[in-house]
């Protein structure tokens, strides 16, 4: 059983509640249906005090206090469960982008096909992962709901690696349709990142701007080069391989780390020269 499987296997279905929740369930049954009278419809994370056993709902990671037992306690998700939990997410928005404008394209369904293949999903995991994208498809939960409940989950790099896959479904038929475009243009918000990252990503200049670079690197033009270099280092040290196993995710993830240095690389670069072109460094 791969990682999927086993995950679904442990119940984070009925952990998570929500959208993703729904759409986890949805993969563990093997149906393609969704059901609003389910009584775990809620946003929440459903899980146990460790000190009362009784069950408690939170709203995200970190410091909780248990309202039965009035206790402190620590709830972080365990590595099957963020994968899951993941997974969930990316194929469900996949699936929506894919179907913004009413259909889903060749072009579009062979990008989809093309990044659940750099996940190196076994047979099962694979099975499971497009039940959930059939099931979000027809569904009538929108995309800025599983947007919202995915960003209270995982942490930026991984809410902006969606963005830009989004993008990618978006662009996939050659043309960004209206709905597509809509859409793009609002996730932003809900996925608690910049939507500077949507007039980069619009742009069609090939060689990325010094503006783009600055907005990389989260500084502004007034900083000095030595703030740029560690703002540097300390992305370039997010997409080592120790740091995407840290966060749980599959080998898969490695792509999305290789291009996101090289991304990083090219733009240091063209600060490096400009701060050295102007006599600034």
């Amino acid at each position: 059983m791969g990682w999927l499987g086993t995950g679904i296997g442990a119940g984070i279905g009925f952990i998570l509640g929500g959208p993703l929740g729904a759409a986890i369930g949805a993969g563990a049954a093997g149906i393609a249906t969704h059901n609003d009278d389910d009584d775990n419809n809620d946003n929440g994370i459903h899980i146990v005090c460790p000190h009362c056993d009784s069950e408690v709902v939170i709203e995200d990671e970190g410091e909780w206090i248990c309202p039965h037992c009035k206790k402190d306690f620590v709830y972080k998700p365990s590595e099957d469960e963020y994968q899951t939990i993941f997974m969930g997410a990316f194929c469900s928005m996949l699936a929506k982008m894919a179907k913004a404008d009413g259909i889903v394209t060749k072009e579009e369904a062979e990008e989809v096909k093309r990044n659940l293949n750099n996940l190196d999903l076994d047979a099962e995991d694979r099975k499971i992962a497009i039940t959930i994208f059939n099931e979000a498809k027809d569904n009538d939960i929108s995309i800025y709901e599983y947007a919202s409940q995915f960003a209270t989950i995982v942490d930026k790099d991984m809410r902006i690696f969606m963005y830009e896959i989004l993008w990618d479904i978006a662009k996939a038929d050659g043309i960004i349709q209206d709905e597509e475009d809509v859409i793009l243009m609002e996730l932003p918000k809900y996925l608690d990142i910049s939507n500077q990252l949507y007039y980069q990503y619009k742009s069609t200049e090939d060689k990325i701007s010094i503006d783009q670079c600055y907005e990389l690197f989260e500084c502004s033009r007034d900083c000095d080069f030595k703030e740029i270099k560690r703002s540097y280092r300390d992305k370039i040290r997010q997409y080592h391989p120790d740091s995407i196993q840290s966060k749980g995710l599959p080998a898969g993830f490695m792509e999305y780390a290789n291009n996101e240095t090289k991304k990083l690389n090219d733009s240091y670069d063209i600060l490096r020269k400009y701060y050295a072109d102007n006599e600034i460094i």
